[in-house]
């Protein structure tokens, strides 16, 4: 193999720890000149690494004859070497219909989600896929231009979850190129890559040969800031973790940290704190979605943000983040952060929340309306639905109540019980049985200053 390029190869490889003796690794192999350069370097290695080689073709169902051909070719390259060979097929233009996905998302998934398959499958500990210097730079030019945060701005990382090895990372498609002349290595190409429909044919077509005439080492430009920004945003992550323990005030499975505690904190700190919290409701927080989190922290009273299948309340002295689930009233498992505009689909409600400090007029029973004293209430509130043993104080009671006498007492059918909303308070008691009864425990006293109105609208 070209010496300069069997230097890169193994630098990169033992600095970044991507093989270690014995390992068993997966190649990720299209046919492409990227894959077979890839497929031919690890077979290079393999008995100095002792490693212990497979191939995986994926047919993503896409490109008809031309496919199949990609495939035949795949596994005879890999037979020609000695390596076993998978063939998986998929039919991505399917899966990006049934899922409202692009195609290069429905692809990516699919990908990722068989390699971790074959992974168990066959005993195996990593999975190498192509990805060099190139395509590092568009992926941090396609981010910049989405918009990204650090996280974004890192681009490829080099091993991902001990598992994703990237050995070409660091090599340049032209490096890729002139290796696989000069071992007279023949390899297909992909005829979608020249689709400018695809998001990343458009920079690599478009944008990267520009920037190319005004620097030709853009690419390797873009790799160093990729590692200044990845160790830079490590750091800050580490300290985010580190910095948790101090202010995290979670409790009854919500994920809940202390404004208080968090707001002396460099912003750069915040925002990796909020994003660290909100991965265990979210995939990936926006940097829109971090900054309202951030403004929550200094807004007053009880304010929420919604994001897909997921809310972050402020509450007087926590940020909260949590899961939605009350998406079907007859399904409802868990609970749903009750916010201002809160709108239940299933049972045509809408919540509107007012605080204010003037008494209001005594709330009269069965009304869709609730006031009540916000000082005798732990906020932040939630909504869901009864669940077996629940008990409650009615309102003019001094002891409680089982829900479910509660419900035989107001004659209401048992078919129509799980459809009535309860709201609950922080510690999960119940504070308002929805159009029914509010609980004697936050009822409003000559003493009470500070007051809630929760209406429920019909819409």
């Amino acid at each position: 193999m070209q010496k300069l390029f069997l230097e890169k190869l193994t630098s990169s490889i033992q600095r970044r720890r991507l093989l270690v003796h014995g390992d068993k690794a997966l190649i990720a192999l299209s046919g492409g000149p990227d894959s077979v350069a890839l497929l031919y370097s690890l077979h290079f290695l393999k008995e100095q690494y002792a490693l212990t080689l497979a191939a995986i073709h994926i047919h993503h169902g896409i490109r008809g004859k031309e496919a199949d051909k990609d495939a035949e070719f795949s596994q005879k390259i890999s037979e020609k070497y000695g390596i076993p060979f998978y063939l998986e097929k998929i039919n991505v233009p399917e899966i990006a219909k049934r899922e409202k996905i692009s195609l290069e998302l429905a692809g990516r998934q699919s990908r990722y989600s068989i390699f971790r398959n074959f992974l168990q499958k066959l005993n195996f500990c990593k999975v190498a896929t192509g990805h060099h210097l190139d395509d590092q730079a568009e992926t941090i030019l396609m981010r910049i231009i989405r918009g990204s945060g650090s996280t974004g701005l890192a681009g490829i990382v080099p091993i991902r979850e001990n598992i994703f090895i990237r050995p070409l990372l660091s090599i340049s498609k032209t490096e890729i190129l002139k290796m696989l002349k000069e071992e007279g290595l023949q390899y297909r190409e992909d005829s979608s890559n020249l689709d400018s429909s695809f998001f990343r044919n458009k920079v690599r077509k478009d944008i990267m040969p520009r920037l190319f005439s005004c620097n030709p080492e853009i690419n390797k430009r873009l790799e160093v800031l990729s590692e200044i920004i990845s160790s830079e945003s490590d750091f800050i992550r580490k300290e985010a973790h580190r910095l948790f323990p101090e202010i995290n005030c979670s409790q009854s499975g919500k994920i809940a940290i202390s404004i208080k505690k968090l707001a002396g904190v460099h912003v750069a700190l915040k925002r990796m704190v909020i994003r660290e919290a909100a991965a265990s409701i979210s995939e990936n927080l926006p940097f829109s979605i971090t900054e309202e989190a951030i403004n929550l922290l200094s807004s007053p009273g009880t304010k929420s943000i919604s994001i897909k299948g997921a809310s972050i309340i402020k509450t007087y002295d926590r940020l909260i983040f949590l899961k939605n689930s009350y998406e079907h009233a007859d399904k409802l498992e868990s609970i749903l952060p009750l916010s201002d505009g809160l709108v239940l689909k299933n049972l045509n409600i809408k919540f509107n929340l007012t605080e204010f400090k003037t008494r209001p007029q005594k709330l009269e029973k069965g009304k869709m309306t609730a006031c009540l004293d916000l000082d005798k209430a732990k906020p932040p509130f939630f909504v869901r639905k009864r669940k077996d043993g629940d008990r409650f104080r009615p309102f003019g009671m001094r002891g409680k109540k089982k829900l479910k006498d509660f419900f035989r007492d107001e004659k209401i059918p048992k078919n129509e019980r799980d459809l009535i909303p309860l709201i609950v308070d922080s510690n999960d008691d119940i504070i308002w049985v929805v159009g029914l009864r509010l609980s004697d425990m936050v009822k409003i006293t000559e003493k009470s200053s500070n007051f809630m109105e929760i209406r429920a609208l019909k819409l």
